[in-house]
């Protein structure tokens, strides 16, 4: 019988380093007071796996800790003419587990 778990993150971010990836974009002063800024969030993924002979069983955890994260703000249209920005969240905590049989 094996086992295996694993967690991973960018190791900057465990040296109190800054977030691998960036993204920026020009917006101006009064389409970003409306838009709002996007606050900051971390999100936590757990695998574990095990094997015994020919039987092999997944367990997949997004999201750990159910953060309510904001990926991205948008507006659909001019600012000025409609003052909704709208929100892309995260993916709330999924559990999935997968069984396999090798023949």
């Amino acid at each position: 019988m094996s086992s295996c778990l694993r967690a991973s993150w960018p190791a900057d971010l465990v040296r109190g380093g800054d977030p691998p990836l960036k993204s920026t974009r020009t917006l101006r002063v009064d389409q970003a007071k409306i838009i709002g800024t996007q606050p900051a969030y971390g999100l936590l993924d757990l695998t574990g796996s095990a094997q015994l002979n020919q039987m092999t069983i997944q367990v997949v955890v997004t999201n750990v800790a159910d953060r309510r994260a904001q990926l991205s703000r948008f507006v659909q249209t001019n600012p000025q003419a409609d003052n909704q920005p709208y929100v892309v969240p995260a993916q709330p905590r999924t559990v999935a587990i997968q069984f396999g049989q090798k023949f």
